[in-house]
């Protein structure tokens, strides 16, 4: 989706990508917007990206499907660190 509207992510690894684009609220989400969540080495180490209705879309890890996790779940609203939004 990034690359579909012309934006390229110097970065790959989560941490770095929270550094780019406008930070929003998680109220004020909108799809195509990233979040970033921390993990248990206590920085950020997640990334999903909003696709609407509390709802978002990412890879739970390495040779796992891609899945749409509600992001009110417990897990993502403990470790969640920030959200930007590379794009309007």
């Amino acid at each position: 989706m990034l690359n579909k509207n012309g934006i390229k992510m110097p970065t790959r690894t989560p941490a770095k990508q929270a550094n780019y684009g406008r930070t929003v609220l998680i109220n004020q989400l909108r799809p195509g917007d990233l979040v970033f969540f921390w993990t248990g080495s206590g920085k950020i180490g997640h990334v999903a990206m909003a696709v609407g209705n509390n709802q978002i879309i990412h890879s739970v890890g390495p040779g796992k499907d891609v899945q749409i996790t509600n992001l009110k779940s417990s897990w993502y609203q403990k470790h969640y660190v920030t959200s930007k939004r590379l794009f309007e």
